[in-house]
C-alpha cells in the first residue's frame, strides 16, 4: 500500500489549489488540501479493490483448474 500512497502525491497547484497526481499525471485540482487527501483515499481504495479482485479471480482459476489442462 505504500507504493500506492507514494504514487498519488498531492503539491501546490497556485496559491488557492491543490494538485492531485498519479505519478507525473495531472488527476484534478482541488481548493481544499482536504479534497485532494478525499479523492487520493478513493482511488487507494478503488486500486486496493482491483488488485483484490484480480488476486480472487487468479486463485478461483487456480482452484478449480484452468482449461485445457
Amino acid at each position: 500500500m505504500d507504493g500506492l500512497i507514494e504514487r498519488f502525491n498531492i503539491g501546490k497547484w497556485d496559491q488557492r489549489h491543490f494538485a492531485l497526481y498519479d505519478g507525473e499525471e495531472l488527476v484534478c485540482v482541488t481548493v481544499y488540501r482536504r479534497g485532494a487527501d478525499e479523492v487520493r483515499r478513493r482511488m487507494i481504495a478503488y486500486e486496493l479493490l482491483l488488485m483484490e479482485a484480480s488476486g480472487v479471480l487468479k486463485r478461483e482459476g487456480e482452484s478449480n483448474g484452468a482449461p485445457g489442462k
